[in-house]
């Protein structure tokens, strides 16, 4: 992804290669804590539909692996309506 002044942004400002799976489970906690998570993933899933040059392997693994922590931790519930 290349932005109108030419920097190109790659896709790792979406998922970043942290060094261990502990930190990639602090920086999915983070967004999860930030409640934009989905809004992450959407975003992921759009970029890598439209970009050819997306290191669909890689990141793929690491939201597989993302989703199924989540999986095993945590429950999607309704936010309530005010």
């Amino acid at each position: 992804m290349v932005l109108k002044d030419g920097t190109n942004l790659g896709t790792d400002w979406l998922i970043k290669e942290l060094g261990n799976r502990a930190d990639q489970i602090k920086h999915l906690e983070f967004h999860i804590e930030r409640g934009d998570y989905f809004a992450v993933l959407a975003t992921i899933i759009n970029i890598a539909s439209k970009e050819k040059d997306f290191d669909r392997e890689r990141i793929f693994k690491n939201l597989f692996d993302d989703l199924e922590y989540l999986q095993k931790n945590y429950d999607i519930v309704e936010k309530r309506r005010q």
